[in-house]
């Protein structure tokens, strides 16, 4: 849904002023209010309150008519056979079987946003406009194809991620991010050497690379949407066990809400100290150390439920 906030605010900011696009956004909180009184509570969440019958229909519910839920009925009530003690804080950074997996969520949350995801969504306007697109028609159309290609990619993760697993989902798209980044900084680099080396000169202007730019940056929102933006938080709900999910879920999201306040403050001082090139490229290089992180530390979650994934945290 974040993706089609960005969708929805590019579209409509372009012709309305903010006092209006605040108002016209008024609907989804208040259908989200709505909905929130008739949406079930999780079979795991019913049975730690002994609703068991309640728990047996939503998870049947969840799974179809037509699918045999007795085995992962018998695996869940046996998980929650013992009452849940849940973990303090002191045990949550002690006890191995439960750092291990805050520790990975806190990784991996870094990895999300030290890709530079929220700058450059942030900073689009101003990054496109750096980049050569100065006309108002060309901010809007290059906005509104980063935006749409968002929400597209974003369903084609739903779609792929449980097929092709979590692990080559965050390989292969960091390897694109990188990629793309790489190419986004070189577009930086060719222009400013243009301009100082011929410009100053000849009186030549520096090539139309504009193309690069918008693609690059396509690129990147794309693989992004399907690899570690979404996965991140698939992942807190998946290797976190469960008595120490409620801590561990919240520090990670804590921190990850951190790095977007800071990454967003400092960006602009970031491409003062740094150089735009030399920005995305830092951006770039953390993308290259999600693909080492997630080859040699990130254990693969998909088809298997989370005791199972408890399980091996405790045999590790």
């Amino acid at each position: 849904m974040a993706w089609v906030r960005y969708l929805y605010i590019y579209g409509l900011g372009s012709f309305l002023n903010w006092r209006m696009l605040t108002l016209s956004a008024l609907p989804a909180p208040t259908l989200l209010f709505l909905f929130s009184f008739i949406i079930p509570e999780t079979p795991r969440f019913l049975m730690m309150k002994k609703r068991k019958i309640e728990a047996k229909e939503v998870l049947q519910w969840l799974r179809g008519d037509d699918v045999d839920i007795k085995e992962e009925y018998f695996e869940l009530e046996k998980s929650l056979s013992c009452d849940v003690e849940f973990a303090s804080w002191p045990e949550v950074i002690t006890d191995r079987t439960l750092r291990t997996p805050m520790l990975l969520s806190l990784a991996a949350m870094y990895f999300q946003q030290m890709s530079g995801i929220n700058c450059v969504m942030f900073y689009a306007k101003s990054i496109f406009h750096s980049a050569g697109f100065v006309t108002s028609s060309q901010l809007t159309m290059a906005l509104l194809v980063v935006a749409s290609v968002q929400v597209i990619f974003t369903f084609v993760s739903c779609l792929i991620v449980d097929c092709i697993g979590r692990k080559l989902s965050i390989i292969v798209a960091a390897v694109l991010m990188s990629i793309s980044l790489i190419a986004f900084g070189l577009y930086y680099q060719i222009t400013s050497n243009y301009q100082w080396h011929n410009v100053a000169k000849t009186g030549i202007t520096s090539p139309n690379l504009n193309w690069l730019a918008l693609t690059s940056m396509t690129i990147f929102i794309a693989s992004y949407s399907v690899g570690i933006g979404p996965i991140a938080w698939l992942l807190v709900g998946e290797i976190i066990p469960v008595r120490a999910r409620e801590r561990a879920a919240a520090l990670s999201t804590g921190f990850n809400f951190f790095l977007v306040f800071i990454l967003t403050l400092e960006f602009s001082n970031m491409i003062s100290a740094m150089t735009s090139q030399g920005t995305f490229w830092f951006f770039g290089a953390n993308c290259i150390l999600s693909i080492v992180f997630t080859v040699v530390w990130l254990p693969e979650t998909n088809g298997r439920s989370l005791e199972e994934i408890e399980d091996y945290f405790r045999r590790k």
